[in-house]
């Protein structure tokens, strides 16, 4: 065993470089939920897909992964298995951005969490050697940062995307071709994992406290792990009984995430970005089937667009209207909002639009 630490300046180096990773992995894990109305939209999918899809496909591996991911890394290179998750998750969250089926989006999520299966644990083996006892709290704290900053980029850039392109919009890109803006929100958050990922070769394996080398090629029995849960089992239940009733805390308010955003963009004055918001969550009611909140959502987004004299993105909402009115049979009134769709549209010189009001009606 040793008492040499890495220097200080170099571990906090290392620190920030797994605090980044620790972000990607957020943004890339919560951008879905940004993106709910658009995908199921475009890929004809139910709310019991959609469900699997941000919860199940990522949880799955990312749950089952973790124990032989991390007993790996007790035998191995913490950084080298680091370093080869957040390129898959990267690499899968690209994917998902050119998924044209439900079945390859659902491969591509699944991917994403055995990626990121494979930070948490070494990451913080890794931290426990560079740092000593004193400090490694500090430490470990500012690598959790990420878990909220991931998850406030998450909304900001996946909204900030969808507000300049527009939710229906295509977007060329080269080699992938023309994809949807929503797919190419994927792409944008992904590709800046595989940097991250090669960030990670500036990152020396250091000494393990308890051995003094490098890698632990003797680590320890499946045994002696079992007889150390047991000796502490009140404490692992109690911790894990509690973490878990946090977590299902934390993301069964998600669906107040929108609250949020609306509370936040209105207080910076960000109406393109609360126009996206007000129509995603028109999207989602029309989808559940409840035409009359959808239309006041739009129409609240209508609104921000007319102030903002967005005639693009005012035919898309108008048409959104008349998509809740058509399906709650208000046929004639339905037929109204086309027809000024169309008439904003040729103002805009939209062709798209115009065909798509087209066929619409």
């Amino acid at each position: 065993m040793t008492d040499v630490f890495p220097r200080r300046e170099y571990a906090w180096y290392v620190v920030g470089i797994l605090a980044l990773a620790n972000t990607s992995a957020f943004i890339d894990r919560q951008i879905l939920g940004l993106l709910v109305g658009p995908v199921r939209r475009d890929l004809g999918i139910s709310d019991t897909q959609m469900g699997i899809l941000y919860g199940l496909a990522f949880a799955l591996f990312y749950t089952l992964l973790g124990i032989p991911i991390a007993r790996a890394a007790d035998r191995g290179s913490r950084r080298t298995i680091i370093a080869i998750g957040i390129a898959l998750w990267s690499v899968m969250t690209v994917l998902c951005g050119v998924a044209q089926t439900y079945d390859q989006l659902l491969l591509a999520r699944l991917g994403v969490g055995v990626g990121e299966a494979a930070l948490a644990a070494p990451a913080v083996s890794l931290l426990s050697d560079y740092f000593p006892a004193e400090r490694r709290a500090t430490a470990l704290s500012v690598y959790s940062l990420g878990i909220y900053l991931g998850a406030g980029l998450a909304n900001l850039v996946g909204g900030a995307l969808l507000a300049r392109l527009g939710a229906d919009a295509t977007v060329v890109w080269p080699v992938v071709g023309e994809i949807r803006s929503w797919q190419g929100a994927f792409v944008v958050v992904g590709l800046p994992g595989l940097v991250i990922a090669a960030l990670l070769a500036t990152v020396r394996e250091p000494q393990r406290r308890e051995t003094g080398t490098s890698d632990d090629t003797r680590g320890h029995s499946i045994g002696d792990i079992v007889r150390y849960l047991d000796a502490n089992r009140r404490t692992f239940a109690y911790h894990n009984l509690g973490y878990i009733f946090a977590k299902q805390a934390k993301y069964g308010e998600s669906a107040s995430n929108y609250d949020l955003a609306i509370e936040i963009y209105r207080a910076i004055g960000n109406k393109e970005n609360l126009a996206v918001v007000y129509r995603n969550l028109g999207l989602g009611r029309h989808n559940e089937s409840k035409y009359a909140e959808a239309i006041t959502y739009f129409e609240s987004a209508l609104k921000l667009r007319i102030e903002l004299q967005d005639t693009p993105n005012q035919a898309l909402l108008i048409l959104d209207i008349g998509d809740s009115l058509r399906a709650s049979k208000n046929l004639q009134a339905a037929l109204t909002k086309y027809t000024q769709s169309l008439t904003l549209y040729r103002a805009a010189k939209d062709r798209k639009g115009e065909a798509l009001r087209c066929v619409r009606c």
